[in-house]
């Protein structure tokens, strides 16, 4: 969970910074683009480790497919999400929603992180 903290941290950090770019060919762009890229990148690695220690064994190939068959329909989901925020809102207004998206889900894991253990 520490792991996933510190991605979706990364990763909301990235793309709120993405969102309050004026200039995209700015020096600032590429360290926006770098935290996100990092941020994604590491959520993914994180929750697919994460999915594949806690699901149990005998069904861990179902459970991962499921992971990633979601994981598909959220990022379809998003793009057709962004683009009409994209055109309603203006060209940041994609990043922005992504930064928070990624905070909720940080916030979400911050408090699993916190929560008293159970077996």
């Amino acid at each position: 969970m520490t792991a996933m903290c510190v991605a979706f941290g990364l990763a909301a950090t990235g793309y709120f910074a993405l969102g309050q770019i004026d200039d995209p060919f700015g020096s600032t762009v590429l360290v926006a683009c770098v935290l996100a890229g990092m941020g994604e990148t590491s959520a993914l690695i994180a929750g697919g480790v994460l999915i594949g220690q806690e699901a149990p064994a005998k069904n861990r190939g179902a459970v991962l497919g499921t992971y990633s068959l979601m994981g598909a329909m959220g990022i379809m989901l998003l793009t057709l999400v962004g683009g009409i925020l994209f055109d309603r809102l203006g060209r940041t207004a994609p990043f922005t929603m992504m930064g928070c998206i990624n905070l909720v889900v940080l916030v979400s894991a911050l408090i699993l992180r916190s929560s008293p253990r159970r077996k």
